[in-house]
């Protein structure tokens, strides 16, 4: 079925699939008007519209941005629209004088904000991304007070639910435009933000609090906000190449040779020449292909740590009964009870039902993800 026929006769119907378009085209013949304006630049995003005037002669420039802001409410008029001048604000980068400028829409002077925020991101009038950081920081710490409130070993939800609450509630407001604002920050606004992350990934992963900040990271799955950055920054880089034009020109003016997204690119480009073929042959001589093992990498039973050792026991033997046809079955958590328990460690256990070799654990991170790497390279040992 379709919808009535409605006929319209100023304006773009809300919701419709095909609104924005229609305002995008509609809106195109001001951007015609703004660009026959010297020394006037304008951007949009969707029905936001920033002027830019840049001059050494504070009254040529508010010369440009007045006629810029006139030819706008006429335009609105023509097409029926409204400019808000509640919502319409302008800021001063450059020396601070003691008068503002004096600019007006519909007979109503416009009022000065030294930290506007323009499409979520808080710019400032001098170097750097420090009052934007702190504004993230704060919304971070908020959410981070309500991860702790549902985080419980006992009757909280899993990791995997802590961190899919942490990707969408905490990284994805920290970490939104990142790419813009990440390299203009400052060293110390950096790694503010690493350790607002860092006492995430403690909560998340259930790890003591003097752990490493590296290996809290690998056991919650997460990566450093410098590393995301860098990606993202990366992944703006080359689609702007592949787009080319003043796309590509935009590109090469923001991240120069000496960038460190750029030092990134080259680093990939060594390690990964060419693309046509990566299978590489296997030159290992030992491999005992007879040998069938078989890997435990989750804890039988959804058990804990300090489940009581006869749980350990009965969830375990279960699961070694099941695989009973494979020649080796290896463990690597903390939470299995065989002959011996493997602590933070690992147990592998023959086709005959006797364990043949424990390693020892992982310091401080028990039943984590270094354990599991430690255990797993030494059950490969075994089987190789």
């Amino acid at each position: 079925t379709y919808s009535k026929d409605v006929k319209l006769t100023c304006g773009v119907p809300q919701g419709s699939v095909l609104g924005p378009l229609l305002f995008i085209i509609a809106i195109d013949s001001l951007s015609v008007r703004l660009n026959a304006i010297p020394n006037l630049a304008h951007g949009f995003f969707a029905d936001d519209l920033t002027l830019i005037c840049r001059h050494s002669d504070r009254a040529y420039i508010q010369y440009v941005l007045q006629e810029g802001l006139d030819c706008t409410s006429k335009w609105s008029e023509e097409n029926f629209m409204e400019v808000s001048v509640e919502k319409t604000q302008y800021t001063f980068f450059g020396v601070r004088y003691a008068n503002s400028l004096v600019l007006t829409v519909q007979g109503k002077q416009l009022r000065e904000t030294r930290t506007p925020k323009l499409l979520g991101y808080i710019l400032q009038p001098h170097k750097g991304a420090g009052k934007h950081v702190r504004e993230k920081m704060d919304s971070g710490n908020r959410k981070l007070l309500q991860l702790r409130a549902i985080a419980s070993p006992e009757w909280g939800p899993s990791k995997e639910t802590l961190r899919a609450f942490y990707m969408a509630l905490i990284r994805a407001r920290v970490c939104y435009g990142i790419a813009v604002w990440w390299f203009l920050a400052s060293p110390s606004s950096r790694d503010a933000l690493e350790r607002l992350q860092a006492r995430a990934a403690h909560v998340i992963a259930g790890v003591p609090g003097n752990a490493n900040r590296h290996d809290i990271l690998k056991e919650a799955r997460l990566c450093t906000i410098d590393a995301y950055a860098t990606y993202k920054a990366l992944e703006f880089y080359l689609q702007a190449k592949v787009r080319g034009g003043i796309h590509a020109a935009t590109a090469e003016r923001l991240v120069p040779s000496d960038h460190t997204v750029r030092a990134a690119l080259k680093k990939v480009e060594g390690t990964y020449e060419t693309v046509d073929d990566f299978h590489k042959r296997h030159y290992a001589s030992t491999l005992r292909l007879a040998a069938r093992p078989f890997f435990n990498v989750t804890p039988p039973g959804g058990l804990k740590a300090d489940a009581p050792e006869a749980e350990k026991y009965k969830h375990t033997m279960v699961r070694v009964n099941r695989f009973r046809n494979a020649d080796y079955q290896l463990w690597t958590d903390g939470s299995v009870k065989l002959d011996n328990s493997s602590g933070a460690g690992a147990i592998l256990y023959n086709k005959t039902g006797h364990s043949v070799r424990r390693v020892s654990g992982a310091g401080i991170l028990a039943c984590s993800y270094r354990a599991e790497c430690v255990a797993m390279e030494r059950g490969l040992r075994n089987t190789l």
